[in-house]
C-alpha cells in the first residue's frame, strides 16, 4: 500500500513529454534522445541533427518571427492635408510636432499596424493668420482637443481605423503606395462629420489627409501596397 502511495506521487512529479522535448512547467525545454539519460539539460550522448530539430520545435514561435516596429517622427514622416477654399483655391499645411509607430511582421510585410498622434497646435501654413485661425476655437480648437489620433491596421494597400478629431471617433480609411522607400497614405473626410463646421470660406468642407513614411532598406524591399 505504501509503495502504491510512493509511486502515485512519484507520477504526479513527472515532467509533461512531448516527443522528444521534455518540459516541467516553469523552467527551459530538456532534449532527450530516446534511450539517453539526462542529467541538467544536457544529455549524456552527443546532440544529433534529429534531436536538434526537436529543439527548434519546442521553442516559442516568436522566436522565429520578430515584429519590426518604425518609429514615426519628423522628418522621416509628414502629416499634412489638402482642401480649398470656396472650392477653388487649394489650401495646404502640415504638422510639426507628432508621435506614432508603425509595427511590420517580415513574414507578413503586406499587413501592419500603426498608431498616430499629432499635436494640434503645431499646424503650419503659408499663412500664419490662416493657421491660428484653423487650429483656433471655429474649427480645430487645439486648445480643447489637442491631440489628433489615428489607430488602424493595413492589408493589400489599404489602411482601415479610427481617427480622432474634435473629440468625435470615426472610421477612416486610407489608400497607400509605395514610391522607393516612401509609404504614402492619403484619405478623405468631411469635416462636418468631426463637428468641425465652422468658417466654411476658411477651408473646404472636404479635406484630404496625407501621411508619408521613410522606411529602412530592408523593410522597404519587403513592403508592398
Amino acid at each position: 500500500m505504501v509503495e502504491g502511495r510512493r509511486a502515485g506521487l512519484s507520477e504526479k512529479k513527472q515532467p509533461k513529454v512531448f516527443g522528444t522535448c521534455r518540459q516541467v512547467p516553469g523552467q527551459p525545454p530538456v532534449l532527450r534522445d530516446h534511450g539517453s539519460r539526462v542529467t541538467g539539460t544536457r544529455t549524456s550522448v552527443p546532440v544529433c541533427k534529429k534531436v536538434l530539430l526537436a529543439f527548434v520545435a519546442c521553442l516559442p514561435a516568436a522566436a522565429h518571427a520578430q515584429i519590426r516596429q518604425v518609429l514615426l517622427l519628423p522628418p522621416a514622416t509628414s502629416a499634412e492635408f489638402t482642401s480649398y477654399a470656396m472650392g477653388l483655391w487649394p489650401i495646404t499645411g502640415h504638422f510639426t510636432r507628432f508621435t506614432g509607430q508603425l509595427q511590420v511582421d517580415p513574414a507578413h510585410a503586406q499587413g501592419c499596424t500603426v498608431t498616430l498622434n499629432i499635436d494640434v497646435s503645431s499646424l503650419e501654413m503659408v499663412d500664419p493668420e490662416r493657421a491660428r485661425a484653423a487650429t483656433g476655437p471655429k474649427l480645430l480648437d487645439a486648445p480643447q482637443f489637442p491631440t489628433l489620433t489615428y489607430q488602424g491596421s493595413c492589408a493589400g494597400g489599404r489602411a482601415a481605423g479610427m481617427l480622432t478629431m474634435h473629440g468625435v471617433t470615426r472610421r477612416l480609411e486610407l489608400s497607400a503606395r509605395r514610391t522607393g522607400r516612401v509609404v504614402t497614405a492619403t484619405g478623405t473626410l468631411h469635416r462636418q462629420d468631426y463637428g468641425v463646421d465652422g468658417l466654411p470660406g476658411l477651408i473646404g468642407r472636404t479635406v484630404k489627409l496625407t501621411f508619408a513614411v521613410s522606411l529602412p532598406d530592408d523593410l522597404a524591399a519587403l513592403v508592398d501596397p
